[in-house]
């Protein structure tokens, strides 16, 4: 049952980073790594159904002696619909059975220009020699997505990886949080289920999955999105889904499963068509999965589309934290600062301060911010890094 579901998280993964490629019509490369014929079955199986929803053609190719170049084999499909599954890398023939690895690295440009979207299958042998054979080809890539490890959620790192701004889409805070429930829950049960009613009948899912936030009681704020999220027929209230994706995100971020917030993000970007508080959501889930270049990448477009976001300003300090690029880390820091006062922009400013030795200059950053305060936001951020923070009190 595990394996299952993590299957089935991937295979959401590689279907919405499709998805995102097919809707921006650009072109994508995603390497999947796996070490048993039984798990690549397993996969496609769960793939194949990924991608009927998507209406595409999910072709498979097979590359071998006889047949290693794959440009020849996919050239007079049509590229605008159809996922290319690709296998036998190590079957190419020619010197050190590398003849494929070859064709792809000649033709590496071939699939940027014309926007093919390619799935390549990698046994650990076949992934080593891609780096060996093609390594132009394989700069190209987007994706790596590893199947030889069989757990749902990746190992919190043990560094500091920066506080998060990002708020829940309804994010409500009332003294009675009690009265304001019960106020909601009987306004739901009196709106007629009906098409006219729907969008009012969301967000009263909305609001109430934001009270339950707000006393982080996570499980039952992720049922209501849920409930809601079922009731939505498909290609409607497209703005009203986003919103319901994107905190889905955010709780499975708290829940501290920053793999199926990805996924949530993902469809939620889709779904906006580019939204930047939703691409912050998308770059904070990459960036707690270790994927910090798609991360940083996402995050740039975030701020470019909203370049007084505090939030998005914020993320992409915390990537260029991780990445150890110090100086475009303060630079987006002193951004989020200029358009919030929020002190948790002076902590991971102190933080960064503190990752080259610059002890002082964090301890001005965080001067005016008492140490239970501080304690307060290190507690919610769920890193390990207290014992290095007390440094700061």
């Amino acid at each position: 049952m595990e394996r299952k579901i993590f299957f089935k998280l991937q295979a959401e993964k590689i279907r919405s980073e499709i998805e995102l490629a097919l809707h921006w019509k650009t072109p994508i490369i995603i390497a999947v790594i796996y070490s048993t014929s039984h798990v690549l079955v397993d996969m496609k199986n769960v793939l194949t159904q990924e991608f009927s929803v998507l209406e595409k053609r999910f072709v498979p190719i097979l590359l071998n002696e006889d047949n290693p170049n794959l440009v020849e084999l996919i050239k007079d499909f049509d590229f605008a619909h159809s996922v290319f599954s690709v296998t036998g890398l190590n079957n190419g023939g020619g010197q050190d059975q590398a003849n494929a690895y070859r064709f792809l690295n000649y033709h590496r440009e071939y699939f940027i220009e014309n926007n093919v979207r390619l799935l390549l299958w990698l046994r650990p042998e076949e992934f080593q020699q891609m780096a060996l054979f093609s390594p132009d080809f394989w700069a190209f890539r987007h994706s790596v997505i590893d199947l030889t490890r069989n757990r749902a959620t990746p190992k919190r790192s043990s560094y500091f990886q920066g506080i998060s701004l990002l708020k829940f889409p309804w994010e409500l805070s009332f003294p009675d949080i009690e009265n304001a429930l019960r106020y909601r829950k009987e306004m739901l049960s009196e709106i007629p289920n009906t098409n006219e009613a729907l969008a009012i009948r969301i967000n009263l899912y909305g609001e109430i999955a934001g009270l339950y936030f707000q006393k982080s009681e996570l499980t039952k704020a992720s049922t209501m999105l849920s409930e809601a999220l079922e009731i939505i027929p498909h290609g409607y209230l497209k703005e009203l889904k986003s919103k319901l994706l994107a905190g889905m995100a955010i709780l499975s971020i708290e829940e501290g499963n920053p793999l199926q917030a990805e996924v949530a993000s993902q469809q939620a970007v889709v779904q906006s068509k580019l939204d930047p508080y939703y691409l912050t959501i998308l770059a904070h889930s990459r960036r707690l999965n270790g994927r910090n270049a798609e991360a940083l990448a996402d995050s740039l477009r975030a701020v470019r589309l909203m370049p007084t976001d505090a939030s998005g300003w914020n993320e992409l300090g915390n990537i260029y934290l991780n990445l150890g690029r110090f100086n475009e880390g303060m630079d987006a820091y002193k951004n989020a600062y200029t358009h919030s006062n929020d002190q948790r922009i002076l902590i991971n400013q102190a933080m960064l301060f503190l990752s080259i030795g610059r002890l002082v200059d964090a301890k001005e950053c965080i001067k005016d911010i008492p140490c239970e305060t501080l304690k307060l936001f290190i507690d919610l951020s769920h890193n390990s890094t207290r014992e290095l923070l007390e440094k700061l009190c």
